[in-house]
């Protein structure tokens, strides 16, 4: 059976593991990872089951994932 490669695998984790030092200040980093991580349960569940519930929840992970990674975005801007 395939599998989406967990939060801790994948390449933004590698980026913000790289990055940890430079923005874990930010509250929406944190949050980021929290999403980050729901998104790859969520993919993973997809993958399983391919069915309508799992489709919808996983298409509200990565809209959560985005919208944070817009608000991560905002504070790196504000912060420069």
């Amino acid at each position: 059976m395939k599998s989406v490669p967990d939060h801790y695998e994948c390449k933004f984790a590698k980026w913000r593991d790289k990055y940890r030092d430079q923005f874990d200040h930010l509250p929406s980093y944190a949050v980021l990872y929290d999403v980050h991580k729901q998104f790859h349960e969520d993919a993973n569940k997809f993958v399983e089951e391919c069915s309508i519930s799992s489709t919808r929840n996983l298409l509200h992970s990565s809209k959560n994932v985005l919208a944070e990674f817009m608000k991560f975005s905002e504070e790196i801007t504000n912060k420069s």
